[in-house]
């Protein structure tokens, strides 16, 4: 029965091994040539050191205790597509992952310690995928979310939960300005105008703080005159990807272009 060393240096994809402590113990020139690492670089590293993986919304998928651990502790594989994981000169690389569970007789007779072998294949960017490295993305299919660089901002553990419904509100209207007694009368329909006017001063800094804590510009939410919006060319919401999309499918298929149409 082939060991999980030998599994890695024979495929044809990039692969490694990682034992129970999710520390790397094989890695081989796939994996050099897709992620810029080489062995000595990450023998013995934790694999969410090195991977750094995220899903599609931008939540970290390596973590020190991620699903792929808990599926390799009760033998059971672990997969995840459309993912993005960091190069080591810092860019994303997009990619499938997939997984082989070593069988503990398997490394009771070979003496090995790798209890998965993890196979990493790069994958085709998807149409419309948030340019992970400009722009400030807005899920709001589904649960509501927010990322930036590929990280979700946890945007529900703010402390002023007036930024989160303002940050909404500007996604409601994005690229055009919110002048700030519509904000301040949807925000605070019981105060005064100059108490309003202050608690809007202060929800805005802390929203963009919270951005460029985030390592995003702080012209991402901009003013205009006495209004606010936020800068619709460094804002990517899936909605708007997903309609953007879906017409220029439906313009392929009329033109009966199946592949592209499909892939739209």
């Amino acid at each position: 029965m082939i060991d999980a060393h030998n599994m890695v240096d024979h495929a044809s994809d990039a692969a490694f091994a990682i034992d129970g402590g999710l520390n790397i113990t094989a890695w081989n020139r796939g994996a050099q040539q897709l992620l810029g690492y080489s062995l000595g670089e990450v023998i013995d590293r934790h694999c969410s050191e090195v991977i750094r993986a995220v899903l599609p919304d931008g939540e970290p998928l390596c973590v020190p205790s991620c699903d792929g651990i808990k599926c390799f502790l009760r033998e059971r594989p672990f997969a995840a597509s459309a993912c993005r994981a960091r190069h080591k000169d810092g860019g994303w690389v997009p990619l499938n992952i997939a997984s082989v569970v070593m069988p503990k007789r398997a490394r009771r007779s070979h003496g090995d310690t790798a209890i998965a072998v993890i196979f990493l294949h790069q994958a085709e960017e998807k149409q419309g995928g948030p340019p992970l490295e400009q722009a400030l993305q807005i899920f709001i299919l589904g649960r509501f979310g927010v990322a930036a660089r590929g990280r979700d901002l946890a945007v529900e553990n703010w402390e002023r939960k007036q930024a989160l419904i303002l940050l909404k509100y500007l996604v409601a209207h994005l690229g055009h300005p919110v002048h700030r007694e519509a904000l301040i009368e949807y925000l605070w329909p019981d105060v005064d105008e100059s108490h309003g006017r202050e608690r809007l001063k202060v929800t805005v800094y802390f929203l963009r703080r919270q951005l460029r804590a985030a390592g995003l510009p702080g012209d991402v939410v901009q003013t205009a005159g006495k209004s606010y919006l936020l800068n619709d060319q460094m804002v990517w919401v899936d909605a708007a990807a997903f309609e953007r999309l879906a017409a220029e499918g439906e313009a392929l298929q009329r033109e009966q272009s199946w592949g592209e149409a499909l892939n739209h």
